[in-house]
């Protein structure tokens, strides 16, 4: 029902507090996604542009431009990589 919380109990074996995350890990990059691999906004109905590997570009072609590595390869010819992060949601 609309207006009510429901309470659920969730049981950490382990947490290490003391280590520090690398700052992509909040952002696009900490996603890992394929090369060429198209992000858009659903709030707004809009296509953001494509992941180049380091940012987004406006278009599919400048995307695929830039040089890939092995990592980025890889993942660009696996199979489960059309399973992925094909549409980001920014919610």
């Amino acid at each position: 029902m609309a207006g009510q919380s429901e309470l659920a109990n969730l049981w950490v074996p382990g947490a290490d507090f003391g280590k520090s995350l690398a700052p992509s890990t909040w952002k696009l990059a900490g996603l890992e996604m394929a090369q060429g691999t198209p992000v858009s906004d659903l709030r707004v109905k809009q296509r953001m542009g494509y992941w180049d590997g380091d940012s987004l570009t406006p278009n599919f072609a400048d995307a695929m431009s830039r040089p890939m590595g092995d990592e980025q390869e890889e993942r660009a010819l696996a199979p489960e990589s059309l399973t992925g992060y094909d549409i980001l949601e920014f919610l």
